[in-house]
């Protein structure tokens, strides 16, 4: 097979190795995609992978480019691949270093990914009341523009995906699986509904690819990871949910949880997080804040009236840090940088303009956007 874009090769990666493969990142950041696909292809002996032998004879194995090939048929008219650089490629999940996922494959509109967005999470076995408060809090924050990301799976997921689109918003599910294939099957409707109201189908496996266990748990990065906010609506004490909420923490994502009965064991796992730095969210405007909004409420019951961006800054500069701040755990100035893909001087510029204007604020040496009253 002649040799392979940067794109191809990438799309190859994908069904060569698994997600989270640390080695295959490594290997792609030294030599491109095309390069180390090149290279995996061209050892007579296993002596010659050196330091990658023990993960290249793995890799080694799925090297099929009738594989290759037909994955880029079935994409043709039915979807698209993205690649780190990309424009609609989300920064945010350059947090996870080497475990962000090779590429990604998708259906329906790539715009999604770049809106305000926040993962709403949980358990499939949810009760009427986590089913509730996923769908109504989705509903108000679709309503305020925000694209509600989640795993399409039974139960909270399901819920959450539902009260985006009563909203008229957009949502995104990251798949386990193929995007070909999506999973549960029951939920294909929802799936149909989420791709006509411009929402997105996400996975970093190729087409026709199984959901095996092992990838829903990896793909909880990813859920993790392309949000800044992941809320967890009801989970027990151990559950993907939980799992998805410590990747958040891990990466300086913002992570809220939604108290239940203290009777309910489908809610122990939020009680859980509200225990280990979590922030308690009540109210949809409340979510809102995870992501930097501030809510003006008109006094009846708490009802949102007015929600808004923190700000204002016209600074092109301090609108890139601005929106690489944390709202409640403060970051390092190294951090943000990273975040806003900006020189260490550049920030602190951008800093100080959004000290002076009341939107940023150091404590203990790091920043985070400064608390406002409503």
């Amino acid at each position: 097979m002649s040799s392979l874009s940067e794109r191809d090769a990438a799309m190859a990666w994908t069904r060569i190795c698994e997600g989270e493969d640390v080695r295959a990142y490594q290997l792609i950041e030294e030599r491109g995609y095309a390069g180390a696909l090149e290279w995996l292809r061209a050892p007579k002996k296993r002596s010659d992978w050196g330091e990658y032998a023990q993960v290249a004879e793995r890799w080694a194995g799925r090297i099929s480019d009738d594989a290759f090939q037909r994955d880029r048929r079935t994409m043709q008219g039915l979807g698209g691949f993205l690649i780190p650089s990309d424009p609609n490629w989300p920064q945010s999940l350059e947090d996870l270093g080497e475990r962000r996922p090779l590429g990604l494959w998708y259906r329906g509109d790539v715009t999604a990914l770049a809106s305000p967005s926040i993962a709403i999470v949980g358990t499939r076995d949810a009760s009427q009341y986590g089913s509730r408060v996923a769908t109504d809090f989705a509903f108000e924050l679709a309503k305020m523009g925000v694209v509600i990301v989640s795993g399409g799976a039974f139960g909270i997921d399901a819920a959450a995906h539902r009260g985006a689109l009563q909203a008229q918003g957009r949502t995104i599910a990251v798949l386990a699986g193929g995007i070909d294939r999506p999973y549960p099957l029951r939920n294909e409707n929802l799936f149909s509904a989420m791709l006509n109201g411009g929402g997105l189908l996400l996975s970093e496996v190729p087409p026709g690819a199984s959901p095996h266990r092992h990838r829903f748990l990896a793909r909880n990065r990813i859920i993790a990871g392309i949000t800044r906010a992941t809320v967890v609506a009801e989970a027990p004490y151990r559950s993907g949910a939980i799992n998805t909420a410590r990747h958040a923490l891990e990466i300086g994502h913002e992570v809220g949880a939604i108290p239940g009965p203290l009777t309910s064991v489908r809610s122990a796992g939020c009680h859980r997080l509200l225990r280990e730095n979590a922030t308690c969210i009540t109210t949809a405007a409340e979510a809102a804040e995870l992501l930097g909004y501030t809510s003006i409420a008109n006094g009846v019951q708490g009802a949102l009236d007015v929600v808004y961006r923190r700000g204002p800054t016209n600074n092109p500069l301090s609108l890139r840090v601005q929106d690489a701040l944390p709202v409640t755990h403060a970051a390092t100035l190294q951090k943000i940088a990273a975040t806003a893909g900006l020189s260490a001087q550049e920030t602190m510029r951008g800093l100080g303009n959004l000290e002076m204007e009341g939107i940023a604020e150091s404590v203990g040496g790091k920043w985070r956007l400064a608390k406002r009253s409503a």
